[in-house]
């Protein structure tokens, strides 16, 4: 009986202990369940939430851009639509200015075309320039190159004809070479030739007669 007793009591403290470690068992797992749990649904809102934010950034700049880019296309639309308005504008007075413009030269009076003088600095009293020579002169020309002498027989604008004309290569003393009319080297040109007069410097009569040979 003693044996017995002790033998179930035995077997009572084992019970107990198994019981009393499996019951920690559940508890540790239960604990540790839960917290993984937690854990996860932890995890899960902070992504969740993250995501959202994402979203909602990207959102917000595609909004910005789509609306920035809208802006700036009709603010380029106004600006060439002003710039094209303007530029046809400008054209149009511009035309019409040169239009207005060639219809008054055609209908200006006498008195308009002095006020025009007076405002160019001309004078509309002065007369156009004659030429100082004068058909069947002789004369002697000084160019800035050269010297010619001749008789003038045509007066076209500012081109005189010779006739009868030399190249004086050298003339010697020039006061001996007008009064008397001795010339040191002379050049014949043959039956004319033009000279220009705003290429001379000085003319002079010349009262002798022409030489008719080289020398």
């Amino acid at each position: 009986m003693s044996f017995g007793t002790k033998r179930a009591g035995h077997d009572t403290r084992t019970l107990c202990w198994s019981a009393a470690v499996a019951v920690a068992v559940v508890v540790a797992v239960v604990v540790a369940v839960g917290v993984v749990v937690v854990v996860v649904v932890v995890v899960a809102v902070v992504v969740a939430v993250g995501v959202v934010v994402v979203v909602v950034v990207v959102v917000a700049v595609v909004v910005a851009v789509v609306v920035a880019f809208a802006v700036a296309s009709m603010v380029a639309v106004r600006v060439v639509v002003v710039v094209g308005v303007a530029v046809v504008v400008a054209k149009f007075n511009g035309r019409t200015k040169e239009r207005e413009w060639a219809m008054d030269i055609n209908k200006l009076t006498i008195g308009e075309v002095k006020e025009i003088a007076k405002m160019v600095g001309c004078d509309s009293t002065m007369k156009v320039a004659e030429s100082p020579v004068e058909i069947g002169e002789k004369l002697f020309f000084r160019t800035v190159t050269y010297h010619l002498l001749g008789e003038v027989e045509e007066i076209h604008g500012n081109w005189v004809l010779l006739q009868k004309c030399c190249w004086v290569a050298d003339s010697g003393r020039w006061h001996t070479a007008l009064a008397d009319g001795e010339l040191s080297e002379v050049e014949m040109c043959g039956d004319y030739c033009w000279v220009n007069l705003d290429t001379v410097t000085d003319i002079h009569p010349w009262n002798h007669k022409l030489p008719t040979k080289s020398k």
